[in-house]
């Protein structure tokens, strides 16, 4: 928010502890309102001597071009999920196997988490156990035509991360039914995308039925495949 990004640039204008550089690091950087990026142009344009600004984002293009113009562009590659997987088993944050030994893959969560820090830190605190809830819920809910469980009393926070999940879900419901017809698929691909963009949209919004929101998207589902 605005508030926020002026604090910061007031922040950066006091000398660093130590006589050291200042540094801010700003995540999610796309989630910033209009005048909250605004707020920050000017800074970003004359950061001051030994100052140095991290915007971070995985959809650089929600960012204003304003923003962009004045940044340097850094790609950074991802890791392959088995690089991931046997980085978190030397973490010891893998999921205790089952009596035949095998663990279900954790890193169907990485792109609502933010990559495989942020899953590290998820699998260390109850969050990642709260995204498989999403997970199931959502599944019994679009089967039943009615929200289940952790749906009914979702947060204005939570509701992004129920979104995402529902997002991946609808993904993997089009590619391992394999008697749908393309007509069913591409519907579902174009609620998918709409569930995506909502959830972008809520980080500037307040004051959402959460509980509605999800219904409705229960509804749309349920719609989609009635067309067979």
């Amino acid at each position: 928010k605005v508030d926020q990004i002026r604090e910061l640039c007031q922040s950066l204008i006091h000398t660093a502890q130590q006589s050291g550089a200042r540094v801010a690091v700003i995540e999610h950087s796309e989630r910033m309102n209009i005048a909250a990026a605004n707020a920050l142009l000017k800074t970003l344009e004359e950061p001051g001597s030994n100052t140095l600004l991290l915007l971070q984002t995985d959809t650089p293009a929600n960012l204003l071009p304003t923003i962009t113009s004045r940044c340097q562009k850094i790609a950074f590659i991802t890791p392959t999920r088995n690089e991931i997987i046997d980085w978190l088993a030397q973490q010891n944050l893998l999921p205790k196997a089952d009596a035949q030994g095998n663990r279900h893959d954790v890193t169907w969560c990485l792109g609502v988490v933010g990559g495989p820090i942020k899953l590290a830190q998820s699998l260390a605190s109850k969050h990642y156990q709260q995204l498989l809830d999403y997970r199931h819920d959502w599944s019994a809910s679009l089967q039943s035509g009615h929200l289940q469980n952790s749906l009914l009393k979702l947060s204005e926070q939570q509701i992004i991360d129920a979104l995402k999940v529902l997002y991946l879900y609808l993904r993997q419901y089009v590619l391992k039914s394999n008697k749908l017809n393309p007509l069913i698929q591409s519907r579902v691909i174009e609620l998918a995308g709409d569930v995506m963009h909502m959830s972008h949209k809520l980080t500037t919004m307040a004051n959402v039925n959460t509980q509605a929101l999800c219904q409705n998207y229960v509804l749309q589902f349920r719609h989609v495949l009635a067309l067979t």
